[in-house]
């Protein structure tokens, strides 16, 4: 009880935090240090058409803001310790969001400092910080965008998604919550005539669907391999489920997403059950190659935390835009891997922690003792 007294205090929330997240982080540098990651070259050489003035259209523009911020450091020096710091420094500054957007959700203090606690601290998120790769920014990034919104700082929120948009290929996932929950917020309003609002949304799928056209045109045909291999988890881990010998297919010369289409309905069956395997290895998390104790730490902090979020969310009685988007985010990052591939090292996961995170807080509410 002390402990949760003295926790209580608001005004040793940030510095406690700041302290606890600074002798963890001084560990795990010594420990482990920054790292380059198979995918990590790919993000250099994509700083260096930046630099050089060279970017293409291709694949590259969905992971532009983290080019654009691994340049930066790049313009002061060539070591990878910079970039990790950079990281290291927008993880805790999203952590500081977190605990208002928490506190907004929850009205209690000491539940904003337990969310915060745990993002900051959960097991399975910790390393991604020290490596090369977007998730650590995408991550951070929209926990502070979202930050601004519920701040009404709308000027700031719209040139930060933008940011996140362009940091990884789930931005598409992000931005198709948040115009979704928008939509269904309009609908149930009822302050704009609901013709206009078919035909907003109309418009709105319609953008949409030209920018999942447009990424399909690379990731498209990768995931139709996919298919055909019967890849699980990538790249090729296979489990469960044989490949089909004469499977269903559209000509390649037809558009991309009627290809995928086509093959998910001609082989509907089998790619039921992909979809169910894939699902299972992405929420679970636990994989086979994993230690024991790796799994058994999965199976410690994650599985209570999905509990909680669904206890959450059947405490909220009054959806907004934002709540509407966390949900339909997580859904849709799940849909998502759930039609291409597990990733063999689960990064897929981490992103979705801090929303997880904040619907469980919601369901901490119920808790007197942590309420008052």
């Amino acid at each position: 009880m002390k402990l949760l007294n003295s926790i209580q205090k608001k005004s040793y929330h940030y510095p406690l935090l700041f302290i606890l997240w600074l002798i963890t982080h001084g560990i795990l540098w010594q420990s482990n240090g920054p790292k380059l990651g198979a995918d990590s070259r790919f993000f250099f050489y994509l700083s260096d058409d930046i630099l050089n003035h060279q970017m293409t259209f291709d694949r590259s523009v969905w992971y532009l803001t983290y080019g654009i911020f691994i340049t930066f450091f790049r313009l002061f020096t060539q070591k990878i310790e910079a970039i990790v710091v950079g990281q290291l420094a927008l993880n805790f500054l999203s952590g500081v969001c977190l605990y208002q957007i928490i506190k907004k959700y929850s009205d209690h203090s000491t539940i904003a400092f337990l969310g915060t606690f745990a993002y900051l601290f959960f097991p399975i998120s910790l390393e991604w910080n020290y490596i090369i790769y977007s998730e650590s920014l995408f991550t951070s990034l929209s926990i502070i965008t979202f930050y601004f919104f519920t701040r009404k700082k709308y000027w700031k929120f719209t040139f930060l998604f933008l940011l996140t948009f362009f940091t990884r290929p789930n931005g598409i996932v992000l931005l198709s919550a948040l115009v979704i929950a928008y939509f269904l917020e309009l609908y149930q309003s009822k302050k704009i005539k609901r013709s206009y609002i078919i035909g907003i949304s109309s418009i709105g799928f319609l953008l949409l669907l030209i920018i999942l056209n447009r990424m399909m045109s690379f990731y498209g045909p990768l995931m139709i391999e996919g298919y055909l291999i019967a890849e699980i988890i990538y790249p090729k881990y296979t489990y469960f489920i044989q490949p089909i010998d004469s499977p269903f297919l559209i000509s390649k010369d037809q558009n991309i997403l009627l290809q995928l289409i086509g093959f998910s309905f001609g082989n509907l069956w089998y790619s039921i059950q992909l979809f169910t395997i894939k699902s299972l290895f992405f929420w679970g998390h636990i994989k086979p190659y994993y230690s024991t104790l790796h799994n058994l730490i999965i199976a410690v902090t994650l599985y209570p935390l999905y509990f909680i979020s669904v206890l959450g969310i059947r405490q909220i009685n009054k959806w907004d835009l934002l709540l509407r988007s966390f949900v339909l985010f997580i859904l849709f990052q799940g849909l998502v891997v759930g039609l291409t591939s597990e990733n063999w090292d689960g990064r897929f996961l981490p992103p979705l922690l801090p929303y997880l995170i904040i619907l469980g807080c919601i369901g901490l509410k119920k808790y007197p003792t942590l309420s008052k």
